[in-house]
C-alpha cells in the first residue's frame, strides 16, 4: 500500500521526468491495454444519491467527506479490476469534481415529503464536499472506467493545444478504443540504455470536430498532475449525442454558451440483484435566463422555486423541445405566440403532478390572441387563439411526439380527459426512444 501514495505523489510509478525525457531516447511501441488510466466516482447503494462516501485515509470508519458523482479519480487499475471481490474499498486521489453551483441548485430545490430533488444532496450531513487533490477510500464498485465517458474541455480553461497545433478548449475528448483495450503507445529505454530498463505509457485521446476526428494525441499518464483533469466535463456516452446538440441549438442564441453551463441531473441505478442497473438516465435542466425566460423567447410560468427544479428534461426530449420552440418561434411572430412552458420532471411520489414521472413530458399553455399575460386560461376562453394553437401542435407532431393531451375538440388528432384537466394547457411527450424523435434531435426540423 506504501508504493499506492508514491504512486500518487508522481501520478503513476512509470511516469518519466521531463530532465530524463529529455536526456534519453526512448523507443516507443503502440498497443493496447485493458487498463484504465483513471475512473469517474458513482455511487454504490447509496439510493437516489448524487454522491458517494469519501472514507478518512487513515481510518476507513471515519465517512467525513463525500465525492460528488462525476469526479475524476486515479487509482491504479489492478485495485478494481484484479483485487480479490473480498477488498470492497479502494484507495483513491481526486483530480477533479463537479460544478459545485449545479450541485448547490439541487440542494436548494424544493424539499418534499417524499424522493425531493433538494434529498439527493442534503443528506451529506456534517460530511465535507472533497477538493482536487483530496485521497482517501471509496467502494470499489462506485468508480466507472473512463472509455464510458467523453470529455468536453472547458471552454475559457487554459489553451491546450495538441501538437499539430489543434486548440482541445471547447472540444469533446474520448479515450481511443481497440476491441474494448485502450490505445496506447509504451515508450522503453532501448537496449543499448546502461542500467535498469525504464517504461511509462502514452494514452491515445481522440478530439472529434462536428462530423469527424479533428485530431489525435498522446497523454503521459504524468499529465495527471498538470491541472488539464480539473478543466474536463465527463459526459456519459450514452447521453453526449442529444447533449451536444442541446448545446448547438441553445449556441444559436447564446453563441458563448459551454457545456458545463447545461445544468444536469445524475443518473440512478438501483443496485436490488447487485449490479447497478440504470433507472433513470441523466437529465438536464432547460436552460434559463433571469429566472423565468427560457431559450426562443419562451417563458417558465409557475416554477417549483426559485431554481426551477421542475425544468428537467431528459436530453432527447430537451433537444427535441428546444427544436419546437425554435421553429415555433420563426413562424409565430405576432403578439401572443410567446410559448409559456410549466412543469417538465415530476416524480409521482411526489403526490403533486401526475404523468411527469418519465422526464420526457412537459405542459404548455394555449396560445393567446393579442397578449403574453402569465395567467393561466381554457380554450373556452375569448382570449384562446385557436389557429397559433393548431399550429403549435402541428410542430409537435411533427418531432414524432406521441403523447399529445388537449382538451379542444376542435383541434383533431389529440388525446382529451373527461374531466377538463387539460382545458388549460398541452401536455405533450417526447419520448427518448421514438425513432422520430431521435431524428429530429440528429437532424433539427425543416
Amino acid at each position: 500500500m506504501k508504493n499506492f501514495w508514491i504512486c500518487l505523489l508522481i501520478s503513476i510509478v512509470s511516469a518519466v521526468s521531463a530532465q530524463e525525457s529529455t536526456e534519453i531516447s526512448y523507443v516507443c511501441q503502440e498497443m493496447t491495454t485493458p487498463e484504465a488510466p483513471f475512473y469517474i466516482s458513482d455511487e454504490f447503494r447509496q439510493g437516489d444519491l448524487v454522491w458517494e462516501n469519501f472514507r478518512d485515509i487513515g481510518d476507513q470508519n471515519k465517512k467525513n467527506q463525500y465525492i460528488p458523482k462525476g469526479s475524476i479519480v486515479y487509482t491504479p487499475p489492478e485495485f478494481v479490476e484484479k483485487m480479490d471481490d473480498s477488498e470492497n474499498r479502494i484507495p483513491v486521489k481526486v483530480l477533479s469534481v463537479p460544478s459545485q453551483e449545479n450541485e448547490d441548485n439541487i440542494r436548494n430545490s424544493k424539499k418534499r415529503r417524499y424522493n425531493s430533488i433538494s434529498s439527493m444532496v442534503n443528506t451529506t450531513g456534517d460530511r465535507k464536499r472533497v477538493d482536487a487533490g483530496s485521497v482517501g477510500w471509496i467502494d470499489k464498485k462506485s468508480v466507472r472506467k473512463a472509455s464510458d465517458f467523453t470529455f468536453f474541455v472547458t471552454k475559457d480553461s487554459p489553451l491546450y493545444k495538441t501538437k499539430d497545433g489543434v486548440s482541445l478548449n471547447d472540444k469533446p475528448i474520448t479515450l481511443s478504443m481497440s476491441d474494448g483495450k485502450y490505445d496506447i503507445e509504451r515508450c522503453c529505454t532501448p537496449d543499448s540504455y546502461q542500467g535498469e530498463e525504464k517504461c511509462f505509457d502514452r494514452y491515445k485521446f481522440i478530439a472529434l470536430g462536428e462530423d469527424s476526428i479533428e485530431s489525435q494525441f498522446f497523454m503521459n499518464t504524468d499529465k495527471l498532475e498538470c491541472g488539464f483533469f480539473e478543466d474536463l466535463t465527463p459526459i456519459a456516452n450514452r447521453i453526449v449525442e442529444p447533449m451536444i446538440s442541446i448545446l448547438n441549438i441553445v449556441r444559436g442564441e447564446e453563441p458563448e454558451a459551454a457545456i458545463d453551463e447545461l445544468e444536469l441531473l445524475p443518473a440512478y441505478h438501483n443496485w436490488s440483484t447487485g449490479r447497478p442497473k440504470l433507472s433513470r438516465v441523466e437529465m438536464v435542466k432547460v436552460p434559463l435566463i433571469d429566472g423565468q425566460q427560457g431559450p426562443f423567447g419562451s417563458y417558465h410560468y409557475k416554477p417549483d422555486d426559485r431554481v426551477n427544479s421542475d425544468a428537467y428534461l431528459k436530453p432527447t426530449s430537451q433537444c427535441a423541445f428546444l427544436e419546437v420552440l425554435k421553429k415555433h418561434q420563426q413562424q409565430c411572430t405576432s403578439p401572443g405566440c410567446q410559448v409559456h412552458f410549466g412543469d417538465a420532471f415530476h416524480q409521482d411520489s411526489w403526490g403533486v403532478h401526475g404523468g411527469h414521472d418519465s422526464g420526457e413530458c412537459i405542459d404548455i399553455r394555449p396560445f393567446r390572441k393579442s397578449d403574453n399575460t402569465d395567467e393561466g386560461f381554457s380554450y373556452k376562453w375569448g382570449r384562446y387563439d385557436r389557429d397559433k394553437t393548431k399550429n403549435f401542435i402541428s410542430i409537435l407532431k411533427e418531432t414524432g411526439a406521441k403523447t399529445i393531451i388537449f382538451n379542444d375538440p376542435k383541434i383533431p388528432g389529440l388525446s382529451r380527459d373527461s374531466r377538463g384537466v387539460h382545458n388549460d394547457h398541452i401536455h405533450v411527450c417526447f419520448g427518448e426512444n421514438i425513432n422520430k424523435v431521435q431524428k429530429t434531435c440528429r437532424e433539427g426540423l425543416n
